[in-house]
């Protein structure tokens, strides 16, 4: 089975946290150091070149659309997955428009998340 290299780009401790030590258990999936805001997710993407980052739509500064548009931009082969606790089709429809793979709350289930990071990296469900 083929690693997936996984960013978690997160400013809320706890969480990122709790996403790093849920993937951490999954076998096939690296678990990057992680980014907190983002301009280091940028950064990261660039030095470690992800598969999929997952990150937060709403982390200090330009925010995580902002970030998500530029790395798709950069480096269109990475998956970028939004996490965030706004719901609505604004949301979903402003995710889309960066270039988001996909859309999840941040209360999904932990198979959820999984099911996302292995579709968006194109390795399907188990």
């Amino acid at each position: 089975m083929e690693t997936i290299k996984v960013l978690i780009a997160e400013d809320n401790t706890a969480y990122r946290q709790s996403l790093f030590q849920m993937l951490q258990k999954e076998e096939g999936i690296e678990v990057l150091e992680p980014a907190i805001d983002a301009r280091e997710a940028i950064k990261k993407s660039e030095q470690h070149q992800p598969d999929v980052v997952l990150m937060d739509m709403d982390m200090p500064g330009k925010g995580g659309l902002w970030a998500t548009r530029t790395i798709r931009q950069r480096w269109p082969q990475m998956k970028v997955i939004i996490l965030t606790l706004h719901g609505g089709e604004a949301f979903r429809t402003w995710a889309e428009e960066v270039g988001a793979t996909a859309f999840l709350s941040k209360d999904a289930d932990p198979e959820e998340i999984i099911r996302a990071i292995l579709m968006a990296a194109d390795i399907g469900t188990r």
